[in-house]
């Protein structure tokens, strides 16, 4: 695990890198890879590579990066871990001979296997990634990033360069960076609570979206091509016991919890007491004879404490671990929260990261270097509360008539003084045709939001709305989907926006603060490729929440544990007791967001502000982020 940076000068001619700017990159992500550190320059120094070392695996210096090939012509800069690395190590020696420079390097596997299959070598890797190649002889640049978006890849293009790094913040150490915010990206933001799948915040700065590979050529011409398609890989299970899908839920996830175990340093398990979590900590423990480590955080609120506690404890003495757990009170969170939020390359609307970051410095502190946690078992096999709704909303929707019925009903409600909320804008969705759920996790509707913004932003919301960038994720599972039902469209949508924009993005980030890996088992691109093949009727039934998983699970878990109401680790609570004080802190920075950056109503974010409502996150999140980075 690690953190990448690379610049690339594209104007005709000439034009060098400068390696004082690139090292300057490189050492924004000292955090990311405390272990070691280099550059790479191309032989015409129009190409540069930068690398921070977390080492996980093969500890020796020869695995240290930038990683190039025995002839020159291939050099890589690589973030994240190829758990099938013994396996490729073997099919390279089959098919001729090489001349291994490490033990057991997954980065030299990820060389050699570039230098052999190229591109086609993609669909091979069994892992998290983000990495750069850059070929001398084709003299281009590849920038790929891993199946599901676990690992961060972003970058930047000017008009004679381009730079990539693994955080936004390292592009931010080149002087030529621009510092502004992307409007459209915002507009999204206060929709949805994370930017979108192929941008950022930060005009001029891109994603590598997942399961993407860019290239990038010696002129700045860029190119860019998905590699992987779960729909592709997805076997409709329809037919097949309910005891045979289950079984083959936990053959998948166990191969994939094996897989990631191994490491060469300390390993340990986030454990919130719920059944994903939970599933992953017994894996673990019954694979080894010592006792696992595990770790839990909570919230000193009414309600949070002890529920989310509890059960963690009971679970660490089902599987007998040696567990550990962190309680944050109040004056936790308000002493660190403008550091925290200050530090993020891009505001999250959710609040979960404090808690991601609290439990993860818990873990490094008990020397833990990598952590297993539960994340995707939700997305793929439902289980929100929320989702349930709208699954049910969304057949009552289908049913109820022509579009024009729905449209007439949301006149009424807006003529009625109740056209701002949720239900007139369920109805909008409706008589337009759209899917009533638009995202996992939503901020304000349409017409509210439009009161937050600048009289200048508000026409543009108009003309820009947010589903715009999500129509083409919805025609594209509209063409693959086996199934289209209402309960896949939500997973297919969280597979490219919740879980890689926000979710992934909160554990790569609070993790890697501390120079922590963290892997996630439930994302085994195999385990999604079989989840996305069991049909909606056997995921979601009664009023159980991911019913088939807790079949799956039932031999491995203790019943409290199983029919545990979903949790997770918890926001920050925005109780009495830190409302009041979190509004106070933020308030002088919200208000100077609206003063000098032209984006939001100050008057209507005030009111947000005043009712020191979960709402208010979002802004608070968007105004340490925008002070932090000094952008205009």
């Amino acid at each position: 695990m690690c953190g990448i940076v690379g610049m690339m000068e594209t104007a005709p001619g000439g034009g060098r890198v400068c390696e004082a700017t690139l090292v300057a990159m490189r050492e924004t992500l000292r955090h990311r890879g405390p272990d070691a550190a280099g550059t790479w320059l191309s032989s015409d120094g129009r190409v540069g590579l930068g690398h921070r070392r977390l080492a996980i695996l093969d500890l020796s210096a020869a695995a240290n990066q930038p990683f190039v090939g025995d002839d020159g012509a291939l050099a890589l800069v690589f973030n994240g871990e190829i758990y099938n690395h013994a396996a490729l190590r073997a099919e390279l020696d089959a098919a001729g001979p090489v001349r291994w420079r490490t033990a057991h390097s997954d980065t030299e596997v990820l060389l050699r296997a570039w230098e052999r299959w190229g591109v086609a070598s993609l669909p091979r890797l069994r892992g998290m990634f983000a990495f750069a190649v850059w070929d001398s002889r084709a003299r281009a640049l590849w920038l790929v990033r891993d199946r599901l978006g676990i690992k961060p890849l972003y970058y930047a293009r000017g008009d004679r360069r381009l730079a990539f790094a693994s955080e936004v913040k390292a592009l931010l150490a080149d002087p030529r960076q621009t510092r502004a915010v992307d409007e459209d990206a915002l507009l999204f933001y206060l929709s949805h609570l994370s930017s979108p799948p192929a941008q950022t915040l930060l005009a001029g700065v891109a994603k590598v979206p997942a399961a993407t590979w860019v290239r990038i050529g010696a002129d700045g011409a860029i190119r860019s091509a998905r590699y992987w398609d779960p729909w592709d890989h997805a076997t409709p299970l329809v037919g097949v016991p309910v005891s045979e899908i289950a079984e083959r839920i936990v053959t998948t996830l166990d191969e994939a919890v094996d897989l990631r175990r191994r490491a060469d340093v300390p390993v340990g398990t986030f454990l919130s007491g719920g059944l994903d979590s939970s599933a992953v900590s017994a894996l673990i423990a019954r694979r080894q004879a010592a006792p696992i480590r595990t770790f839990t955080v909570a919230f000193a609120a009414p309600g949070e404490t002890r529920g989310d506690l509890h059960y963690a404890r009971v679970l660490a003495a089902h599987v007998g671990a040696e567990h550990h757990e962190i309680v944050l009170r109040p004056d936790d969170v308000v002493a660190a929260l403008p550091a925290v939020l200050a530090s993020r390359d891009e505001p999250l609307g959710h609040g979960v990261e404090l808690a991601t970051l609290a439990v993860a410095r818990l873990a490094r502190e008990h020397g833990r270097v990598v952590m297993l946690s539960g994340e995707g078992a939700d997305e793929l096999y439902g289980g929100y509360a929320e989702w349930r709704r709208m699954a049910a909303l969304e057949g009552i929707a289908r049913r109820t008539g022509p579009r024009w019925i729905k449209e007439v009903a949301r006149r009424l409600l807006t003529a009625g003084g109740r056209g701002d909320g949720w239900r007139a804008e369920y109805l909008a969705r409706a008589a337009r045709g759209e899917p009533l759920f638009q995202g996992g996790a939503e901020g304000w509707p349409p017409r509210q939001q439009r009161h937050l913004l600048s009289p200048r932003l508000r026409e543009h919301a108009r003309r820009h709305p947010p589903w715009a960038l999500l129509a083409p994720i919805h025609d594209h599972f509209r063409r693959k989907a086996w199934e289209p039902s209402p309960l896949h469209w939500m997973t297919h949508l969280s597979l490219h926006v919740r879980l890689p924009e926000l979710i992934l993005r909160r554990l790569d980030w609070g993790t890697m603060a501390v120079s922590q890996e963290a892997r996630v088992p439930f994302l085994d691109h195999r385990c999604v490729e079989l989840a996305l093949g069991v049909p909606t009727r056997t995921k979601l039934h009664g009023r159980t929440l991911k019913p088939l998983l807790q079949r799956s699970f039932r031999r491995l878990l203790p019943p409290a544990i199983l029919g545990r109401e979903k949790r997770g680790f918890p926001p920050v609570p925005v109780a009495p007791a830190f409302a009041g004080r979190v509004a106070t802190l933020a308030a002088p920075v919200v208000d100077q967001l609206c003063r000098e950056s032209d984006l939001l109503d100050a008057a209507a974010v005030r009111a947000v502000m005043a009712r020191r409502s979960r709402a208010m996150w979002p802004l608070v999140a968007l105004a340490f982020w925008w002070r932090a980075h000094r952008l205009g």
